[in-house]
């Protein structure tokens, strides 16, 4: 469902923090639901790295939405949309980060097992 259809009989926040719990609520059932279409072990294979690199896809096309005016061409995702998801993936990066993100009870039958990953050297300078 678009934000727009799920904040429709959503009261107002009067402050801050019930304007930041309201949309955290949504980005949970959006992400809820991708999760539905992937795997958890999607993003473990690559790890945070893996997300970073999907960061990087999102920030160029709200580049693209925001400055070169470009037509959504992706299921209708909206500048708000690619914000949400580019929230979704700062969140799944800090459970990565702190070996959350494969071991949590996915609730809907998704395996829990564990990626064959590639070495990587999380140390090493990126130049």
């Amino acid at each position: 469902m678009k934000f727009q259809e799920w904040i429709q009989n959503k009261p107002m926040p009067k402050n801050k923090r019930e304007a930041y719990q309201l949309l955290f609520d949504y980005i949970l059932d959006l992400s809820e639901k991708k999760d539905l279409d992937y795997s958890p072990q999607n993003i473990g294979l690559y790890g945070e790295l893996g997300v970073a690199v999907r960061v990087g896809d999102k920030a160029m096309r709200l580049k693209s939405l925001l400055v070169d005016k470009r037509v959504q061409r992706v299921n209708d995702e909206s500048v708000e949309d690619t914000w949400f998801d580019l929230t979704n993936y700062g969140l799944i990066a800090v459970m990565l980060r702190h070996n959350w993100w494969l071991e949590l009870d996915w609730g809907n039958n998704q395996e829990k097992t564990q990626p064959e990953k590639p070495e990587v050297d999380r140390e090493a300078p990126v130049e």
